[in-house]
């Protein structure tokens, strides 16, 4: 059995310092600013920063210590209907 991962408080501040980028990435491709990517490039992007932040969130010590995680699924939602799987 594989011992359970411990994050530093460190590990857990970047952590969820990182998740804004990607609700800023989410944001933007669906409001049209990143006109020069195709189709596919944003729907890419889109799905790689929704998964992020799944995957953060989904961490026992990341969640325990987010106070608002409202904005964090609110962009997960978002993402997922610009890409059709709500």
């Amino acid at each position: 059995m594989q011992d359970e991962m411990k994050y530093t408080q460190e590990d857990i501040d970047r952590m969820i310092a990182g998740l804004q980028p990607s609700v800023d990435v989410i944001d933007k491709v669906i409001a049209g600013t990143d006109s020069y990517f195709t189709e596919e490039e944003k729907k890419d992007s889109v799905d790689r920063n929704y998964r992020h932040l799944e995957i953060i969130l989904g961490k026992e010590e990341v969640a325990e210590a987010i106070t608002n995680a409202k904005p964090y699924t609110d962009a997960i939602k978002r993402a997922k209907n610009y890409l059709g799987i709500s």
